[in-house]
């Protein structure tokens, strides 16, 4: 007879017999034959191999230049080099290992291991050329993206292929086989077999394409994507250039991440729209003095201030500080409201500075100057809709890029007025009421007086 008032008395199990060595998930336990030939390229051991192939290479090309007077390697030496690579091994794993014990830190370890290398070969005068100006990541994203690519294509592919042709022969061989299809779990309609597989068939083969076409990436520009420590070593490299032949050396792109200006079309074209006018104040021969030049002066302080700053900027200051709002990237967004007020400065300076220009030279603000300065708008608001388009092609959180051309209209507006034009979209209202907000308080905060006070107590809080 059961009572079911009875208390449950489930025993906690605190002292157990240790387990034998276990597999930390089912890819490593049942599946392990399975997946097992990628562990060739996918395990640690075929990243740690992968790294020394990005040391060696960029060492390779760096010594080819003659950086710092340091010989090129003879070809012997570079084979001996790149058979480190080919001839990865077991007791190449364990020295890295060994190594990595006492670095704490996987890509040091590379570092020294490939230093050792050198030293075998008679080339320790090329050290200090080792991971030259590099970050991990450097090393480590190529790396990554050559394995992934390798995984694919010698073991990924192939196996999928073998899947497909099996399934397309089943396809051939079932066609004529009938069976009852089912709807929401009941019989609908006749169909056969092979029809069936072929509809697989015809899905895997787009998931292939798709991977097929995938496009590596690479980037190589040190700790800070700025080249600042190449540049400081020897500023007559072009290390840019150095930079991207090495990563597409390895048959990767490296233009859509550090290329972007020039490859996609929308910011580009920006570009082009500011270029002029940077080149004419840059000028060395460039003198104020004449109306001529001095309206030349002007249209560029005007390009500067309303419109890189004034709105070039707010397609992306909308997003990301939408997506703050809606408690996503807190950390980005918070960092783009300094850059925000600090930009909206900058463009506050400018304005002040072209209506000073204006009212002590009001000879330059004629009805032809004020006509190509609305022209400028109008191809500014444009532009910036093209980048709109290109960074949101669908809706996001809320957001599209329809929504930006009246946002972008209401800002061209706003500019226009405080240096001294019509308004030019009329009655264009703004659809994001919380940026002005963000941009008109003045709040007295910036990112170095910011105090983290998340770990204080209530009690300590400063509620000023």
């Amino acid at each position: 007879m059961t009572d079911p008032t009875l208390p449950i008395t489930a025993v906690s199990i605190t002292h157990q017999q240790p387990l034998p060595p276990q597999p930390l998930s089912p890819l490593d336990g049942r599946y392990r034959s399975t997946v097992q030939g990628l562990g060739e390229y996918l395990s640690e051991a075929g990243l740690n191999r992968t790294r020394v192939h990005v040391e060696v290479e960029w060492l390779v090309a760096l010594t080819d230049r003659g950086i710092f007077g340091v010989h090129p390697f003879t070809d012997e030496q570079k084979r001996a080099l790149r058979a480190v690579v080919t001839g990865f091994g077991q007791a190449d794993i364990d020295e890295l290992a060994e190594q990595e014990a006492i670095t704490r830190h996987d890509v040091k370890a590379v570092e020294y291991y490939l230093r050792r290398r050198l030293d075998k070969i008679g080339r320790s005068d090329a050290a200090e050329l080792t991971h030259f100006a590099c970050t991990s990541e450097d090393i480590n994203n190529l790396a990554y993206a050559l394995t992934i690519r390798q995984a694919v294509n010698a073991v990924w592919l192939p196996a999928f292929d073998a899947l497909l042709q099996t399934l397309t022969e089943r396809a051939t061989t079932a066609r004529s086989y009938a069976m009852l299809a089912h709807t929401h779990g009941q019989p609908a309609t006749p169909t056969t077999v092979g029809k069936e597989f072929a509809v697989f068939v015809h899905r895997l083969r787009r998931i292939r394409s798709q991977i097929v076409s995938t496009e590596y990436l690479g980037k190589f520009s040190g700790a800070t994507g700025t080249f600042a420590a190449h540049v400081v070593a020897d500023p007559s490299l072009d290390w840019q250039q150095l930079a991207r032949e090495f990563v597409e050396s390895l048959g990767l792109d490296e233009s859509e991440i550090f290329n972007a200006y020039n490859e996609v079309k929308s910011i580009r074209e920006k570009d082009e729209f500011l270029l002029p006018f940077i080149g004419q104040i840059m000028d060395p021969h460039f003198h104020t003095g004449t109306a001529e030049n001095d309206q030349t002066l002007l249209k560029s302080l005007i390009v500067f201030a309303c419109l890189m700053e004034g709105l070039f900027f707010y397609v992306g200051f909308v997003q990301i500080l939408a997506l703050g709002r809606q408690n996503k990237m807190t950390g980005a967004a918070e960092q783009y409201q300094y850059i925000l007020r600090d930009e909206s400065m900058h463009c506050n300076f400018g304005i002040d500075l072209i209506n000073t220009l204006k009212l002590e030279n009001p000879h330059l603000w004629t009805a032809q100057f004020k006509g190509e300065i609305v022209a400028l708008f109008h191809a500014a608001v444009e532009l910036e809709y093209r980048y709109a388009e290109d960074t949101m092609p669908r809706g996001v959180l809320g957001m599209n890029a329809s929504m930006f051309k009246g946002y972008l209209r209401y800002i061209a507006n706003r500019r226009a007025v405080q240096i001294g034009l019509e308004e030019l979209f009329p009655n264009e209202e703004n659809p994001f009421p919380w940026m002005s907000e963000m941009i008109d308080l003045k709040k007295e905060r910036n990112f170095f007086e910011t105090r983290v006070i998340e770990y204080q107590s209530g009690g300590a809080l400063s509620w000023d």
